[in-house]
């Protein structure tokens, strides 16, 4: 075997020294080791702790990505609204009123949230956009629901089951950046409080409460929802991410007690993770973000609602590139 050196018809970067926050599948040429270099994942995930929310809640809604998020909302009425850096939280503008358990997706300047429930009911079909400053009301849902799934971005976003009040729904609705559409239902169970991530045209939803709680994992592919590898476990009330219908983390959620199973989805099956630190469930979640930089923040079973907030890493090593 010898190393690569001379990469025809590639434009690779140089860099006179390996960076020191690799993404996995990042390649670079070390112009000082004259070594073609890869990034590639060791071993698995692990949680670990993170700055606590400045004030425990469940039912919040998240987005962004494990250095710059955003955790909107919560049970107890809250409107307000906090940014995380990667290691503390700050308070910033809350929403109009107060929501939980809505659905959510994009970045931490340009985050959507859609759908939950206002204070003790009803639920709503506002939208609002998030711009890291303000938000602001730019449509609503078809179907009015709580407790669903969100993937996607501001301006490409997927919206899908969820709670109608008393029954579930598997409604499935697409937004372009000012009006949902609704498209192909999931094929159920019809339930509420699953979790899910990816994009418009590449989604996963998992686990979920309808009427019994369920193991159900969906994957989207822009059209048709697809029945695929159900969780180890039944649970809702979990939180999840991931940025495609192949690459989702599921952690946490209750199935008669709170859980602290954190389970991993390749496209294929689901492999066991690191577990939480704390066992809890509410909806948050980093439903844009890569399964290797996931973030759980607030929950139950404390009645107030958890301030913990973790995070979840996979370990990146490098190594060079050869040829035989």
């Amino acid at each position: 075997m010898s190393d690569y050196n001379v990469i025809a018809g590639l434009k690779i970067k140089y860099l006179s020294s390996d960076p020191s926050n690799p993404e996995n599948g990042q390649v670079w040429y070390n112009s000082t080791t004259s070594k073609l270099r890869v990034a590639g994942i060791l071993g698995t995930g692990a949680w670990s702790s993170g700055g606590n929310l400045n004030t425990g809640r469940v039912g919040n809604a998240g987005f962004g990505t494990q250095t710059a998020a955003v955790s909107a909302g919560g049970y107890s009425g809250t409107s307000s609204v906090e940014e995380y850096n990667g290691s503390s939280w700050t308070d910033v503008t809350s929403l109009p009123s107060g929501i939980d358990s809505a659905g959510s997706c994009g970045t931490q300047t340009q985050g959507l949230i859609f759908g939950g429930q206002t204070p003790g009911g009803p639920n709503v079909n506002t939208t609002l956009k998030y711009d890291g400053t303000n938000w602001t009301s730019v449509g609503t849902l078809n179907t009015t629901r709580r407790d669903l799934i969100g993937a996607g971005t501001q301006t490409s976003a997927l919206a899908a089951l969820g709670a109608i009040d008393p029954p579930f729904t598997t409604a499935t609705e697409e937004y372009n950046g000012s009006s949902w559409t609704s498209v192909n239902s999931a094929n159920g169970p019809a339930r509420r409080s699953a979790a899910g991530g990816g994009t418009q045209t590449s989604a996963l939803a998992f686990g979920g409460y309808g009427p019994t709680y369920t193991a159900a994992t969906e994957s989207y592919n822009g059209t048709n929802w697809t029945n695929v590898t159900s969780l180890p476990s039944a649970r809702g009330v979990l939180g999840g991410g991931g940025t495609s219908n192949s690459d989702a983390l599921a952690y946490g959620g209750y199935t008669g007690s709170y859980l602290a199973t954190t389970n991993s989805w390749d496209g294929s099956s689901w492999a066991a993770e690191s577990n939480l630190a704390v066992a809890r469930g509410t909806k948050f979640g980093l439903p844009s973000a890569p399964t290797g930089a996931q973030l759980y923040a607030g929950g139950n079973p404390n009645p107030a609602g958890y301030a913990a907030t973790e995070e979840f890493t996979v370990p990146v090593g490098t190594a060079n590139i050869t040829s035989s």
